[in-house]
């Protein structure tokens, strides 16, 4: 487990920092194709919350960039195929629950929000 762990933070560490830099295109780089995303700040024509494939992503991480443009990494837990980065921006926290694909891309994501922006 410490070398998926040691892989998993400095990929986290990495997206982070594409995050804080405003460059989503190379964030979502690390993400499969068929990325699927889950997010109570997502709402589809049909009423899911979730996204799938990496440009419908890319498309509601550059909207959400806007409400949170800085992100600090305030914990990295592991878990048996995921990891869970609990972020924290000005008004709250975000933790996503990150399942890598075999590149280590990931696959799935699950975001929880301390405070859902209106």
């Amino acid at each position: 487990m410490p070398e998926f762990k040691s892989q998993s933070s400095h990929n986290l560490s990495i997206a982070v920092a594409r995050w804080n830099n405003g460059d989503i295109a190379a964030l979502v780089a690390m993400f499969a194709d068929d990325v699927a995303y889950c997010s109570p700040l997502v709402r589809t024509d049909e009423g899911s919350h979730w996204l799938q494939g990496s440009q419908e992503v890319a498309a509601h991480l550059l909207a959400l960039r806007r409400q949170f443009e800085r992100l600090e990494i305030a914990e990295v837990l592991m878990g048996a195929g995921f990891a869970n980065l609990i972020l924290r921006h000005d008004t709250g926290c975000i933790s996503l629950l990150v399942e890598p694909d075999e590149d280590q891309r990931a696959r799935r994501i699950i975001a929880c929000h301390s405070a859902i922006p209106q």
